[in-house]
């Protein structure tokens, strides 16, 4: 069984961490930080608790071959204006 690892804040208001599919499901510790958006760039990590949290989901295989950078104007786009919302904070 792989650890549990959850984000963590990095000064900002935007969280980044490789997070296990079980570490989404953990509402509370998602609570805690504030947490209001997540950017979901996997198919392999379904989006969890919907219906109280904000998600952009680009449903990529995680995979070297995969060409994620086409997604990026996109991405960027969609946090710009995330960011722009008073008390927002994202997991991505």
């Amino acid at each position: 069984m792989h650890a549990l690892r959850l984000p963590t804040e990095n000064g900002s208001e935007m969280y980044s961490r490789h997070v296990w599919w079980f570490g989404c499901a953990q509402w509370d510790h998602l609570q805690h930080l504030g947490i209001t958006h997540i950017l979901n760039m996997t198919n392999e990590v379904p989006n969890f608790h919907t219906d109280r949290l904000v998600y952009k989901h680009f449903e990529l295989d995680d995979h070297h071959s995969v060409d994620i950078a086409q997604h990026f104007e996109e991405a960027e786009q969609w946090l710009e204006q995330v960011m722009t919302e008073p008390k927002s904070r994202v997991l991505g």
